[in-house]
């Protein structure tokens, strides 16, 4: 077998990859390439840089995180492809004007605001336009991270024949996530607080793929996407400002904490490797 690794980061990401569509038609059942049941993974991957152990980390303030539950509820999985023929090129060591620092998927923008550089990459190529969907698989259901447990992926809708095209990005639709675990202000301190955060928010995280879809590429692929939570989690952020009667419980997905927190799970990116199954 043969592996191909896509990773969510790179130097220089460019948007507009050409689809090779028109003129193509496709009897049900046949296409340029199948894809077969995949898997997707979570899993808490703290480095180390920040791990103090398998499920503690530190944080850039000094915090030490432990984190006994990381369940992540996973809607679908969705596989785009490029929608436009122009190619717009978006280096995060030199942003479009009215973005400064780009650093850990995201930009800061003139306004004030962070924002992503999926959001950059969209309103570079004009809008969520730009991409169109070409396969989903539904997940519907939560994934502990913690306890790195997969899903299967599959099967693929409205079908898993493929056209000739390339694959441009792959999406995770994330409905809530739930961490558990306790906080201790110090390096080495023996207070501990209590933590427990719902984060009811929708959100997305996203990943560059780049996978061309052809006759000169194995015809079966098992995609399989990995979703890991990193130390850098809670860079950033004042945990001990969060605390109330001795513990950080927080539910309101309005409390500054539990923004923070829906903008880095944002900001996570996937990781997707196609193992090929078969080959011309």
């Amino acid at each position: 077998m043969r592996r191909s690794t896509c990773h969510g980061t790179g130097p220089v990401i460019a948007l507009g990859v050409a689809v090779a569509l028109v003129g193509c038609t496709f009897e049900p059942g046949t296409g340029f390439g199948r894809f077969d049941t995949g898997t997707l993974h979570a899993r808490l991957e703290l480095g180390p840089a920040r791990a103090v152990d398998a499920r503690t980390m530190l944080t850039d303030r000094g915090h030490r995180v432990r984190l006994d539950v990381v369940e992540v509820h996973v809607d679908s999985v969705a596989f785009d492809a490029a929608a436009g023929r122009g190619a717009t090129a978006f280096d995060p060591a030199r942003p479009p004007p009215g973005y400064t620092l780009c650093h850990g998927g995201h930009c800061h923008h003139e306004d004030g605001r962070l924002v992503s550089y999926e959001e950059i990459e969209r309103e570079l190529a004009g809008g969520e336009a730009a991409f169109r969907t070409v396969v989903r698989a539904d997940v519907g259901r939560p994934l502990d991270a913690v306890r790195a447990e997969t899903a299967p992926l599959g099967p693929w809708w409205p079908s898993a024949e493929l056209p000739e095209m390339t694959l441009a990005r792959a999406r995770i639709a994330i409905r809530s996530a739930k961490l558990e675990g306790a906080v201790s202000p110090s390096v080495d301190g023996e207070t501990w607080w209590p933590l427990r955060l719902e984060l009811s928010a929708a959100t997305t995280a996203t990943a560059r793929v780049g996978r061309t879809i052809d006759r000169d590429g194995a015809y079966l692929l098992r995609p399989h996407v990995t979703l890991a939570f990193g130390g850098t989690l809670f860079d950033g952020i004042d945990l001990p400002a969060a605390v109330r009667d001795g513990r950080i419980d927080v539910s309101d997905p309005e409390a500054p904490l539990a923004r923070a927190l829906a903008e880095r799970i944002a900001a996570l990116r996937p990781l997707v490797v196609f193992e090929e199954v078969e080959s011309p």
